[in-house]
């Protein structure tokens, strides 16, 4: 699984109620409430005919062919991995 970020922005005057609603939410979870919304959209619009239905499973397949791919590749490399806590630890 792979994180993606994109880049949403509003105006806190004109969008006073999405504004507000933000600052309502508890710390860091505004992405969980926009996932949220963007999916009962997505949904709305499949109903109504405007887009054409987007299946869970074709995205998740893709994603698990990529870290498979990515697995393969430090297997096969002659690459050390150092974990990022062992570089942290590397003084004492």
């Amino acid at each position: 699984m792979t994180t993606h970020r994109k880049l949403f922005s509003y105006d806190s005057l004109e969008d006073a109620d999405i504004h507000e609603f933000f600052q309502s939410l508890p710390d860091r979870q505004a992405s969980k409430y926009i996932r949220i919304a963007i999916r009962k959209l997505m949904k709305e619009m499949e109903e109504k005919g405007e887009i054409s239905p987007i299946s869970k499973s074709s995205s998740s397949s893709t994603e698990i062919k990529e870290e498979n791919t990515k697995a393969q590749h430090q297997e096969s490399s002659n690459d050390t991995f150092i974990n990022n806590d062992d570089i942290l630890n590397l003084g004492k």
